[in-house]
């Protein structure tokens, strides 16, 4: 399970990094299964803020693996790119640097990855990420009102989903993806108001769905209530299920 936390900061906080660092250290003394601090970045063009908390020159150090007597572990700067391909990391607590919603998810699923303290560059460009997991806010130790939950047929329904299907990658069979084209039709036709965003936020919390494939399955439930199409989920759902599904829902 990994831990996340975030800090609710502006662009220009430099005191959310040296926060962030002192968290990572007393978090690495007291775990010892977390074996690197790993300073996170879209691209090594994006590290001034380093420099400006901690020092001139301290990113270019940063980036040739970095002691202190004082923290156990290594301190280490890397880019999205390079982190993505470090299959050799086992336990890292990543301090992401200005990440976005699509960056942090991306993080999420990469192997090797302990805990996540999010530092934005703009607070809403984090906020999906923020309310899919409600991450624990670094300086006040709150945590962000969670997401509604869906409704317990909407609940019914993914989860039967769920059990029906590879999860090992859900939707990349033909007919994973037609039984969940499937289930998205009798939900979109039965619940006009349906929320794909707290639905895909369940699906990926609590039924520990990939992120991008449980964006897939809300993109699919926002197309069809746009009024678009797609092909597929006419022939895996019987006649009646969501009335099943009313009914699983109301014997709890």
């Amino acid at each position: 399970m990994i831990h996340r936390y975030y800090i609710d900061c502006g662009a220009l906080d430099n005191e959310a990094y040296r926060d962030a660092l002192r968290f990572a250290a007393d978090a690495a003394e007291k775990d010892t299964t977390i074996e690197r601090i790993v300073f996170l970045a879209h691209t090594f063009n994006n590290t001034d803020m380093l420099d400006r908390a901690f020092g001139p020159g301290i990113a270019d150090k940063f980036r040739k693996t970095y002691r202190v007597r004082e923290i156990r572990v290594p301190i280490v700067l890397s880019s999205m790119a390079s982190y993505a391909k470090g299959f050799h990391r086992k336990a890292d607590l990543v301090i992401g640097m200005g990440l976005n919603d699509e960056q942090l998810f991306a993080v999420d699923d990469m192997w090797g990855v302990h805990s996540i303290i999010a530092i934005p560059w703009r607070r809403e460009g984090m906020n999906g990420w923020v309310d899919q997991w409600g991450p624990i806010e670094l300086r006040t130790k709150e945590r962000p009102s969670s997401s509604e939950l869906p409704s317990a047929v909407e609940q019914v329904a993914v989860r039967r989903l769920t059990e029906m299907i590879n999860m090992s990658g859900p939707l990349s069979h033909p007919n994973d993806e037609e039984d969940a084209k499937g289930v998205i039709r009798e939900l979109v036709k039965n619940i006009p108001d349906l929320d794909s965003v707290r639905l895909k936020s369940y699906m990926v919390r609590e039924l520990h769905w990939p992120n991008d494939e449980a964006e897939r399955f809300k993109g699919w439930v926002d197309a069809l209530k746009e009024g678009r199409r797609f092909q597929g989920g006419t022939r895996t759902i019987h006649l009646g299920a969501f009335q099943h599904w009313v009914k699983l829902a109301e014997e709890g």
